[in-house]
């Protein structure tokens, strides 16, 4: 038996104990969290980044109950509540749906893009671990584009993009979005590394568990992908996208070590 096979076996077994060991664990009052490492995390992104790929990965831990934006409706909502009162009062809201997850789970998560504007709160209420997924910027503009993001939105009255044309204003966005977790000090993941390197991937998410070979299953798979893009890729943009992009994308692209085109 080759190792890989060895690791889904191993794998398998353990998740068969700990569901047997969840059958006799006790009610817990609050969150028991090690002093190191929580046992709760959160994967926020700015959307169009691949959180349902990685969400839909990470929920084959044997260890672990991992949620893709469980509170859609409610969370879209709250990306307007910017008052710190109001974002500690959402987020408590989620504790006891933690605390109950964690009677059969050593470890909580959530991949939820809507919550970038709790960090603050989710590290404060729940002892969050925060991790930031991005995507190339020039793959998530054209994404939301072709999905009218400002166009029929109701957040461009919320959050004021700047930029005269509505391709500028999401290239703004992508940068507003990603630099919003990254002053908060969110460690980054960037999803093309998390599909290409395994070496990668279970740095950021060993303490799962994942097998390499689950993850090589699930690696390329494409989820909640966009059909039928409006803009074309690139190579294809005009002198004027290319300049908007870089006025509003290029300092960030290239601190996250995406090629400058």
């Amino acid at each position: 038996m080759d190792s890989e096979a060895v690791d889904l076996q191993h794998y398998n077994e353990a998740k068969e104990a700990t569901q047997l060991y969840a059958q006799e664990m006790p009610e817990i009052e609050a969150l028991v969290l090690p002093p190191i490492f929580s046992q709760v995390f959160f994967v926020v992104g700015t959307g169009r980044c691949g959180t349902l790929w990685l969400a839909d990965l990470l929920s084959n831990s044997g260890f672990a109950k991992v949620y893709h934006e469980p509170n859609l409706r409610a969370d879209r909502i709250s990306i307007v509540c910017r008052d710190v009162d109001l974002s500690l009062a959402y987020i408590e809201k989620r504790r006891q749906h933690v605390l109950n997850a964690l009677r059969s789970n050593l470890y909580y998560g959530e991949v939820n893009g809507y919550l970038l504007y709790h960090i603050d709160a989710l590290r404060k209420v729940l002892n969050a671990n925060l991790f930031l997924l991005v995507r190339n910027g020039v793959d998530v503009v054209r994404s939301w584009y072709a999905r009218h993001t400002f166009d029929t939105d109701a957040r461009t009255k919320y959050f004021n993009p700047e930029g005269e044309t509505r391709f500028e204003q999401l290239c703004w966005w992508w940068t507003a979005r990603n630099e919003l977790a990254i002053s908060k000090g969110v460690e980054v993941l960037r999803l093309e590394d998390l599909t290409t390197s395994w070496t990668i991937f279970n740095k950021a998410f060993g303490f799962l568990g994942i097998p390499k070979a689950i993850w090589e299953n699930c690696k390329d798979v494409k989820m909640n992908a966009t059909g039928n893009h409006v803009i074309a890729s690139y190579d294809g943009w005009s002198a004027e996208q290319k300049s908007l992009f870089l006025k509003h994308c290029g300092n960030l692209m290239r601190r996250l070590g995406y090629a400058q085109n």
